[in-house]
């Protein structure tokens, strides 16, 4: 495992220690918004990996690897324009294109509203922030709801918009869709056996079920990953970016 820095590209201090099974990165920088975007590249040894610092724009990179190549832009303080002649066009806090011989195979962006390659737009959205994942299969997106979005749809067969399937329109494999309105309460029912949750709806978060047997979770139709908590409450994953509660996986409250 590597990890480089691109943001900022060179921090004033740089701690690194070592043990059989872990590593430690502490940093240090003297400026009143502080953040820090890193890449964790995990490698073989001999797979090729390569690893290069755009100059003109250094919080952006490009990672080639078995034949692909990711771009990635990582501003997590104060997003800006990608300078040219970087390929990815965004004003997010964070996104990845993948590309293999000059075709692009899946992107994902956090905090921005509008992603592009090489002149092509893959993902806009008429309000807010967005946070979408393609990865050539399905094709996720949390918006703001009501919010217009076009998102590229590259191999993908479906779209879940705000963890519901929407209707599509399909132009140039392009979805055009809006990004669906959802009542601002939850509304939670059993299978006959409590093995499988299903839950509708918007309501406060975090979402926590009481829910011992539950071994499948369904929100708004879609199945969700969700983690356990030691009293038999489960904690359903709604967001594409979202910190873990409970024990399962990793150790966390039961607030």
């Amino acid at each position: 495992m590597d990890l480089r820095f691109l943001y900022p590209s060179s921090p004033d201090q740089l701690t690194l220690a070592w043990g059989p099974k872990w590593g430690l990165y502490a940093t240090q920088t003297n400026v009143v918004r502080a953040g820090y975007a890193a890449v964790l590249l995990p490698y073989s040894d001999g797979d090729g990996m390569a690893f290069s610092q755009d100059t003109n724009s250094p919080n952006c990179a490009v990672i080639r690897h078995a034949g692909a190549e990711d771009y990635v832009v990582a501003q997590p303080v104060a997003p800006s324009p990608t300078a040219s002649p970087f390929p990815v066009e965004t004003d997010a806090r964070f996104a990845l294109v993948r590309a293999k011989d000059g075709r692009v195979q899946g992107y994902a962006m956090s905090c921005g509203s509008r992603l592009a390659f090489r002149g092509e737009a893959l993902l806009a959205c008429s309000s807010g922030s967005v946070y979408a994942v393609n990865d050539g299969r399905m094709c996720r997106v949390d918006a703001p709801q009501g919010a217009a979005v076009e998102a590229r749809l590259l191999t993908a067969g479906s779209v879940i918009c705000n963890r519901e399937t929407v209707s599509q329109r399909f132009a140039d494999s392009t979805a055009s869709f809006t990004a669906p309105v959802l009542p601002k309460e939850w509304t939670i029912a059993f299978a006959d056996d409590g093995r499988t949750v299903m839950v509708s709806g918007d309501g406060p978060r975090p979402l926590r079920i009481l829910a011992p047997k539950a071994i499948k979770c369904l929100v708004n139709g879609v199945s969700v990953y969700f983690s356990r908590a030691q009293k038999g409450q489960i904690y359903p994953k709604l967001e594409t970016t979202e910190p873990a509660h409970g024990d399962d996986p990793g150790r966390g409250s039961e607030e």
